[in-house]
């Protein structure tokens, strides 16, 4: 006798078959561009698990410490406060509206010779277009 599979148990299938998070682009990779003791950071767009659970946000983390957290539509940000030649781990994740965390996108990168003025690390964003 065929069974057909419903509800919970074909989601698990489904998700034993794909994927069952957000995904970055195929081949992407987190981009890091040095400016002094400043590192603008892009990343390649994200694919939601469905459209009705949307990217709401990344977690940055500089040396494995979480620095921010930007918005879901960003795509990348300009990081500041970073101490001049010295080398860092940078890792962004995306985290859907129920919380699904996307697999790493990591970058190692090591800062210009330019003393910063900031201690504080932060990362800036703009919106698209501007």
């Amino acid at each position: 006798m065929r069974r057909r599979l419903t509800g919970l148990a074909a989601l698990a299938l489904l998700c034993a078959i794909t994927a069952c998070q957000p995904t970055f682009a195929e081949g992407g990779t987190l981009e890091a561009e040095v400016d002094g003791p400043m590192v603008r950071l892009t990343w390649p767009e994200v694919t939601p698990l469905n459209e009705n659970e949307p990217v709401v946000e990344f977690v940055l983390r500089v040396d494995g410490a979480e620095v921010s957290r930007p918005a879901g539509w960003t795509q990348g940000c300009i990081l500041s406060g970073l101490d001049p030649e010295v080398t860092y781990e940078l890792t962004v994740v995306a985290v859907d509206s129920v919380g699904r965390l996307s697999e790493p996108l990591s970058a190692a990168v090591t800062t210009g010779p330019e003393p910063g003025e900031s201690t504080e690390i932060s990362c800036n964003t703009a919106p698209p277009g501007m």
